[in-house]
């Protein structure tokens, strides 16, 4: 005789956005899929492993854009405390549209994307305090070598980069 499992009731239960209303099947492996009520208006089937382990919150408002009613700026928070955006169109973004909001708010600042040895730093310690006074640029580039030649291009490069008025 075969023991089962038995299946946990989610009815009722609030996951991000997700309010589970009711069982809507199994899916081919056999996982129970739950019929989801967005708090946007939206609906979602969600199977259960997605909803308990954080990866469905919500019907995908959250990440369709300004054009949902019930878009909240795509600001979501990661574990580490850091504010995470969606911005598909900043050259910044990932291939998934996020970006860091401390990065974003530093790239607006300069008028430009920020570079790859580019790095922002929250002056407070505080991760989701983005305001600009409490943001620094740091550079994570060096030179490879220490010959003369070697520091005296590199510290052409940071002029030309972040102070061009200072080589005139």
């Amino acid at each position: 005789m075969s023991r089962r499992r038995p299946i946990k009731d989610l009815t009722g239960q609030k996951f991000g956005l997700l309010t589970v209303a009711h069982t809507e099947g199994k899916t081919k492996s056999g996982n129970i899929c739950w019929l989801c009520n967005c708090d946007c208006g939206g609906q979602k089937i969600v199977p259960s492993g997605r909803l308990i382990e954080g990866s469905t919150r919500s019907c995908g408002c959250l990440v369709r854009g300004s054009n949902h009613p019930r878009f909240n700026g795509g600001k979501t928070r990661q574990n580490q405390g850091y504010i995470v955006l969606h911005s598909c169109e900043h050259p910044n973004a990932g291939k998934d549209g996020r970006i860091l909001e401390h990065r974003l708010v530093m790239s607006q600042h300069l008028g430009r994307p920020l570079t790859e040895d580019e790095n922002v730093h929250h002056i407070n310690g505080v991760r989701d305090d983005n305001r600009t006074e409490n943001l620094e640029l740091w550079n994570t580039s060096q030179p490879s070598g220490q010959r003369i030649q070697d520091k005296v291009e590199y510290a052409i490069k940071i002029l030309e980069q972040y102070a061009p008025e200072r080589l005139k």
